[in-house]
């Protein structure tokens, strides 16, 4: 993976698994709308690359409930989808995505390393700094069990922070869909105004505390405000 160091690679053990994700971006040119960041049905996972970190979670483009989705099945393992993409906030702040987990993991405390799984997350990268590790992350997640605040720092690294989204049976088995304002949710996190983001990843994964995930997503993308949202 480009800027990823391999003695990075070689050190998962004594590393966050977050902050391995997160030095492997390299900023990417300004892209432009409509912004697509997963389409299955048409790009499938040709835009993604993938990052494992313990085993593989299986990811595969599937029909599901009539309709071209992602399927991520974790078992005791961990890996991400990436895609570099450099995205104008002041043009498509708000990201939007539809997503529906079907088998959730026993619920240990997310704000501990060993309770640092979930079925299903969506990632957006930030940088904050000239060097390829300078980034921060949002990462949106669908919990385990209620979550135990509004968001969290990842237990692994401060460099991300946690925002459940969905959480535990309430809507399980159920597509679900979300939309967040980026901009907005990092200045009312980090306390810092931001212009663009340079990447966005998905994971499912069961490698902390052990166990057996499934979900599926349908379109992840980037819009405009409507002139009610502005």
């Amino acid at each position: 993976m480009d800027g990823l160091p391999h003695v990075i690679l070689t050190s998962h053990y004594n590393l966050p698994l977050f902050a391995l994700l997160l030095v492997a971006w390299v900023s990417p040119s300004l892209a432009t709308p409509p912004l697509n960041i997963l389409d299955p049905g048409n790009e499938g996972l040709s835009a993604f690359e993938e990052e494992s970190f313990v085993g593989h979670t299986d990811y595969q483009i599937v029909e599901h409930d009539g309709t071209t989705t992602l399927r991520a099945a974790a078992n005791n393992s961990a890996s991400a989808l990436y895609r570099k993409i450099a995205v104008d906030l002041n043009r498509t702040p708000l990201l939007t995505w539809e997503w529906k987990v079907e088998r959730l993991l026993p619920a240990n405390n997310p704000q501990e390393k060993a309770g640092d799984d979930f079925p299903a997350r969506v990632y957006v990268v930030v940088q904050d700094g000239f060097l390829p590790w300078q980034v921060k992350v949002l990462s949106y997640v669908w919990a385990n069990s209620e979550p135990p605040a509004p968001y969290w720092p990842n237990p692994f690294t401060e460099r991300a922070v946690m925002i459940p989204l969905q959480a535990g049976t309430e809507h399980l088995g159920q597509w679900r869909r979300e939309q967040v304002n980026i901009a907005e949710d990092y200045q009312r996190i980090f306390g810092e105004p931001i212009k663009e983001i340079v990447g966005v990843a998905i994971m499912s994964d069961a490698d902390n505390g052990g166990g057996q995930t499934l979900a599926y997503f349908g379109r992840i993308r980037f819009e405009v405000p409507s002139a009610r949202q502005k």
